[in-house]
C-alpha cells in the first residue's frame, strides 16, 4: 500500500485544548521501578579515534571526528554477548482507557529519561504524566551508559548496534507479557496490545533502527528531533563536539567523577541551550523559561559516549519495509540539529515515502517556536496533545 505523506496544520499553544484529568499523586503506584537485565547479542565496530581522558583530549577527539580526510574511522568489528543492566520505569494507570497500548520512550544524548518526565510543572512539561492522562501505559527507560543504568566501556561496547537490540529486547517483552509480569501488582494483567515507540534524537536514530531491522515489532512511531536522510543539513556531526564536548568527570565531579574514559559531556548550561533550547526573545510565548534551563542542566544533562556518537551513523537505519504502521516525524520549529533552526518545509515526503514503503501513514508535525528539546519548552503538554490526537486518528 503506497503511503499518505502530508504536513499537519500547526497547532498554536494557546489554542491547544486542555488535557485529560491529571493521574497527580496517583501516578506513584500507577508507576514501578524497574532493574532489567537484557542479554544482547550485536556486532559493533572498532574505531580509529583518540580516547578521551580529559577535556583537550574531548577538543581533540572533535576535531579528528571532524576531519574530512578521516574516511577510514573503523578498523575492524567487535562481538558482543552480554547482558546489560537498564534501569526503567513502567506506569500502567489503573483506569486509563488505553493502558493496554504502551509508549516506549527513547531519549536522546546528552540527556537521560527525565527528559521524558520533567517534574518542574509536570502537566505541563513530563510527557510521561501527559501520556498517563490520556490513557496510555509507558516504559521509559535510560538507555544504555545513562543515568541509573549500566556504564560499560565507552568505546567497543556502548554503542548504537547494542542500544538497538536493547530496544528490540523492550519490543518483545512488551508484546510477550514478560514486561507485565515483573511487577507482582500487575501479574494476570493482559498483555499490551499495540505497542508505539516514541524517540528523542539519538533515540530516533535507535528508533529507526529498530524499524529497519525488527519494524514488525511497532505498531506505530513518533520520531522527534530527527529527519529521514536527504532532509535538510543538520550540523557537522562533530561541530557540536568541538564547541560543546568536554570530558565528563572534569565537567561535574560530583555527578560524573566516577565516569570511565570515553564519558563526554555538555562543557556546561550554556553549551546544553546551544543544543536543546530556542528562544527568538525574551516574549517569545513559545520560549522557554529560565527555570527550565536549570532544570534541565541540574536533572536531565547527561554524558554520552564515544562509541555511540561514532556509531550512530553506521548502524542500518533505512529501508523498512517490515514496517506497515504509522508514523509520524515530529519537529520543534527552531530544532538546531535537526534543521539548522527552520524545520518549516523541510520535511522530504517522496524520500520518506520510499524509506517507509511500507508504512500505513506517514506524517509531519512541526511544534510552534519549540527548539530540539521539545519537553522543555513552554507549549510543551500542546504539543504532547497534538501527538496523542494524532494515534488516536489512526487507531491508537
Amino acid at each position: 500500500m503506497l503511503s499518505t505523506v502530508f504536513q499537519l496544520v500547526l497547532l498554536a499553544a494557546s489554542n491547544a485544548a486542555a488535557s485529560p484529568a491529571f493521574l497527580g499523586s496517583s501516578k506513584a503506584p500507577a508507576c514501578h521501578e524497574l532493574t532489567l537485565q537484557i542479554p544482547v547479542t550485536a556486532t559493533n565496530l572498532r574505531f580509529n579515534l583518540p580516547t578521551v581522558d580529559s577535556n583537550l583530549d574531548a577538543v581533540r577527539w572533535g576535531i579528528e571526528d571532524s576531519r574530512r580526510t578521516n574516511v577510514n574511522r573503523t578498523t575492524g568489528d567487535i562481538l558482543i554477548n552480554q547482558t546489560f543492566s537498564i534501569a526503567a520505569q513502567l506506569c500502567v494507570p489503573p483506569h486509563g482507557q488505553k493502558k493496554s497500548q504502551i509508549q516506549i520512550l527513547t531519549h536522546g544524548q546528552f540527556a537521560n529519561r527525565k527528559y521524558w518526565d520533567v517534574q518542574l510543572q509536570p502537566e505541563e512539561y513530563s510527557y510521561v504524566e501527559n501520556a498517563l492522562a490520556a490513557g496510555y501505559s509507558v516504559l521509559n527507560y535510560d538507555r544504555l551508559s545513562v543515568g541509573a543504568s549500566e556504564h560499560p566501556d565507552a568505546y567497543t561496547v556502548a554503542q548504537t548496534a547494542v542500544e538497538v537490540e536493547i530496544l528490540r529486547s523492550l519490543n518483545t517483552m512488551a508484546h510477550n507479557g514478560h514486561l507485565l509480569s515483573l511487577v507482582p501488582d500487575l501479574v494476570g494483567s493482559t498483555k499490551f496490545d499495540k505497542v508505539i515507540n516514541v524517540g528523542h534524537s539519538y533515540g530516533s536514530i535507535v528508533t529507526s533502527g529498530l524499524l529497519a531491522q525488527y519494524g514488525d515489532l511497532v505498531d506505530a512511531a513518533i520520531l522527534t528531533g530527527f529527519l529521514p536522510p536527504a532532509e535538510a543539513a543538520a550540523l557537522p556531526a562533530g561541530a557540536v563536539l568541538i564547541a560543546n564536548g568536554r570530558f565528563a568527570p572534569e565537567v561535574d565531579p560530583v555527578r560524573w567523577g566516577d565516569y570511565p574514559s570515553g564519558y563526554i559531556a555538555n562543557a556546561d548550561i550554556y553549551a546544553l541551550q546551544t543544543i536543546f533550547f530556542s528562544r527568538r526573545n525574551d516574549s517569545d510565548p513559545a520560549g522557554f523559561d529560565n527555570d527550565l534551563l536549570e532544570y534541565a542542566w541540574n536533572e536531565v544533562a547527561a554524558p554520552i559516549t564515544s562509541g555511540e556518537w561514532l556509531s550512530k551513523s553506521e548502524i542500518k537505519q533505512f529501508p523498512a519495509p517490515a514496517f506497515t504502521g504509522p508514523i509520524l516525524f515530529f519537529e520543534g520549529e527552531h530544532d538546531l540539529g535537526a534543521c539548522l533552526a527552520d524545520c518549516n518545509g523541510a520535511f522530504n515526503a517522496t524520500r520518506a515515502a520510499e524509506v517507509y514503503s511500507n508504512a500505513k501513514m506517514i506524517d509531519y508535525y512541526v511544534q510552534p517556536g519549540a527548539g530540539h528539546g521539545l519537553t522543555l519548552h513552554r507549549n510543551a503538554s500542546a504539543g504532547y496533545k497534538a501527538g496523542f490526537d494524532w494515534l488516536s486518528s489512526q487507531g491508537f
